[in-house]
């Protein structure tokens, strides 16, 4: 993660890293895989293999997610252009989830190309609810993502 934040690429690093995160990845907790993945996407580099096997395991302990973590691990695989539909498809409990989350996890999935309808009706009804208190850039952010995938809001 410091690496990430720094800026600092150390390709043998991370590709150790990577390579020891696959063998534990099934000891990992929810913040040990939103942090392991955002750092690779911050960073810029790229390890298929450990962000597949974090998908997997992510989905198995998706309801240890709480909503700032779902939409950090979203954000991380649009960044890195990994498409993990299934993932994106998984991400449900954004009845939890506040406007900063919400703006987050729906422009992250427009930017892959991940047209949920399910995840998108439910960002919306979230999205209604809390309008009062959100701020224009969250709304501006969930609308374009609306408009980019070309998603209906549901009536």
């Amino acid at each position: 993660w410091s690496y990430a934040k720094t800026g600092h690429n150390s390709s043998d690093l991370f590709d150790a890293a990577a390579e020891e995160a696959i063998k534990k990845i099934n000891t990992f907790e929810s913040q040990d895989m939103a942090n392991t993945v955002w750092a690779y996407a911050t960073s810029g580099h790229a390890s298929p293999d450990l962000f597949n096997v974090t998908a997997d395991e992510a989905l198995k302990k998706i309801n240890t997610f709480d909503s700032r973590l779902l939409s950090h691990i979203v954000w991380a695989y649009a960044q890195s252009d990994h498409k993990s539909p299934d993932l994106f498809k998984a991400v449900k409990k954004i009845n939890a989830f506040n406007s900063q989350d919400l703006s987050n996890t729906t422009l992250a999935s427009a930017n892959v190309g991940q047209t949920s309808p399910d995840l998108f009706d439910m960002a919306a009804k979230e999205a209604v609810k809390n309008i009062t208190t959100s701020k224009s850039q969250n709304i501006t952010n969930t609308l374009w993502s609306y408009a980019k995938t070309g998603q209906v809001s549901p009536k």
